[in-house]
């Protein structure tokens, strides 16, 4: 498996594996296991016999896995330096994270750090089971994967999850806006993308609109949206819309 990197993609709500090949971005083979419960025990025995099941060779040639969840938020490197992840954390989300599971990712492509949420058995888990595995929050390793393409002009980025969406919106060369929200139809995505976009007296002449997808529910749910928005904004801004999976953004990361 030499060239393959072997992804992941994990949140409250299921796992994603795939093996990625690093020199075309090609996804050679994925699944997907949503899990029956909600209880961390029985999480870590479902995780447990999904990945087993998996068959995994031993010589991939990068590891990593994305974690999912809308409980992050960005902060200036200079911020970060005259505080700590906890009292960030705190500022943002109140008391609704234990101070274990607090955690942060720096960014140095925009001198920022993303301070967030993660069980603190899940980077046990997978450091036990692959110890060269690399572990980021997915906006971290969407952001990153996004800095290394076209920044100058106007790109508005939706990242589908379960139970969330991430919305980043780049324009000359800086992240104007990043924020997650939840969604129980695609209408919620629209509003918040446009309701975005006017917040931030955002107006150009034509767009690039990049999903980034998680599992194949999340293609059809991009295509749904764009094609949505597009329609709406067709009068005021052109649409050029393009996405790639999660997976395929993690190979720039490592």
């Amino acid at each position: 498996m030499s060239g393959t990197q072997l992804t992941f993609i994990l949140s409250g709500t299921s796992v994603s594996y795939a093996e990625v090949l690093r020199s075309s971005q090609s996804v050679v083979r994925k699944e997907t296991h949503h899990f029956t419960s909600t209880r961390e025990a029985e999480i870590k025995d479902e995780l447990k016999d999904f990945i087993a099941g998996l068959n995994l060779n031993s010589d991939y040639q990068e590891y990593s896995l994305a974690w999912c969840s809308p409980n992050f938020a960005l902060f200036p490197s200079a911020v970060f330096s005259d505080s700590t992840p906890a009292a960030l954390a705190q500022l943002v989300f109140g008391d609704a994270i234990e101070k274990n599971n607090i955690d942060f990712n720096r960014i140095s492509e925009l001198s920022m750090v993303n301070v967030y949420e993660i069980p603190l058995w899940v980077k046990s888990f997978f450091i036990i089971k692959f110890p060269q595995i690399l572990i980021q929050h997915e906006e971290t390793m969407n952001v990153r994967a996004l800095f290394q393409g076209e920044v100058f002009k106007l790109k508005i980025v939706v990242g589908i999850f379960d139970n969330y969406f991430s919305l980043n919106i780049i324009d000359k060369t800086d992240l104007v806006f990043a924020n997650s929200y939840g969604y129980t139809s695609v209408e919620d995505i629209v509003y918040y993308t446009q309701f975005a976009l006017k917040s931030k007296s955002i107006q150009a002449p034509k767009a690039a609109l990049f999903g980034v997808t998680s599992s194949e529910k999340s293609e059809e749910l991009f295509e749904q949206f764009s094609s949505t928005f597009s329609k709406i904004q067709s009068s005021t801004m052109t649409i050029d819309v393009n996405s790639k999976s999660h997976f395929q953004q993690q190979t720039l990361c490592v």
